[in-house]
């Protein structure tokens, strides 16, 4: 049920979802099944604040009173604008493979499950592993060391990295699965568990049933849920730099320089003030409000840029391993410095 070299060697090479994979997306199917709609509740109410980190008082002589209905609090609770992406070829059917969203993190590894919210710059990274039961604890501290050592967030991001091990045979380390799904604020976890282990044990008894078929062809048990706007659209971007006119002096305050002069082919003596601010926008955007200010650089910069256009031809000449200084010499172009 788990390790057949056939598998490993051949099938997952085929064009084709190979049984052990189909077996794990069938459960990451399942457990994203049992988050969405506790996401898109979340997206939809009103913004709570959750302060956890007070201490709470209790009078001299009162016991502290336990909330009849209570409500449980989490990661999940410190937002309203969550979205997420996941590993599955429902969601990336063909020419559009999943690719961990940029603006999180740098990374070469495709985490199954992401799960972010832009305005707080949070970000829920789930793996999900399926192997043999004497094995859960070995691929678990595996995937833990995995995605901690290579995942290297962008400035003002916070990950929360989990990895949840499901069994072939349908066992789970609960102490790893409880944390997660407690530490996202989702109520019922008795129930996803055992909804995971149910379809691990399912998948596994079709492959063992199918363990001489060499055309095994994969299905699913059941139907992803309908929740288009938590998933994430990659062509749709969080970050757009917009150019502002500006004609005020050259100062270094939270501002970026960039001179065009170096790029394009015909030397023009002006330069472009850019400044990068955040904004949400859709496909619909155009850019009919982009607009540029040439700015005259002052007279100093103007001399560089001459001298620059003199020396250009000298090494191209001679190649830039020329003595250029004292070719320069002999022509006089230092002669106006």
């Amino acid at each position: 049920m788990a390790g057949c070299p056939w598998v490993r060697l051949t099938e997952n090479k085929m064009h084709r979802e190979d049984r052990y994979t189909w077996r794990h997306n069938s459960i990451l199917q399942v457990f994203l099944n049992a988050i969405l709609p506790h996401i898109h509740a979340i997206n939809t109410s009103p913004a709570v604040i959750v302060d956890n980190s007070g201490p709470r008082f209790v009078k001299t002589g009162h016991k502290q009173k336990t909330p009849t209905n209570s409500v449980i609090r989490g990661l999940l609770h410190t937002a309203t604008d969550w979205k997420l992406d996941c590993d599955l070829p429902e969601l990336h059917p063909t020419g559009r493979p999943y690719i961990f969203p940029s603006c999180i993190a740098v990374t070469s590894k495709k985490v199954d499950l992401v799960i972010f919210s832009v305005s707080k710059e949070i970000a829920i990274l789930i793996e999900l592993t399926s192997p043999n039961e004497e094995n859960l604890e070995k691929r678990h501290q595996e995937k833990s060391a995995k995605y901690a050592n290579n995942v290297y967030p962008n400035p003002g991001w916070k990950l929360h990295i989990f990895a949840i091990e499901v069994g072939a045979k349908g066992f789970i380390l609960k102490k790893y699965s409880n944390a997660c799904i407690k530490q996202m604020g989702i109520p019922k976890r008795y129930n996803i568990i055992s909804a995971c282990s149910l379809m691990a044990r399912r998948c596994s008894y079709a492959i063992w049933v199918n363990r001489f078929n060499r055309d095994f062809q994969t299905f699913r048990f059941s139907e992803l849920s309908s929740f288009p706007t938590i998933i994430w659209d990659p062509s749709v971007p969080f970050i757009i730099p917009t150019i502002h006119t500006n004609t005020y002096p050259r100062t270094e305050h939270d501002t970026r320089w960039t001179s065009f002069s170096d790029t394009m082919s015909s030397r023009t003596n002006t330069h472009t003030l850019i400044i990068t601010t955040t904004t949400t926008t859709n496909t619909s955007t155009n850019t009919n409000n982009v607009q540029i200010q040439n700015i005259t650089p002052d007279p100093i910069e103007q001399l560089h840029i001459e001298l620059e256009e003199k020396i250009e031809p000298i090494t191209n000449m001679y190649g830039v391993d020329s003595d250029e200084e004292d070719m320069a010499n002999e022509m006089g172009l230092w002669d106006d410095f």
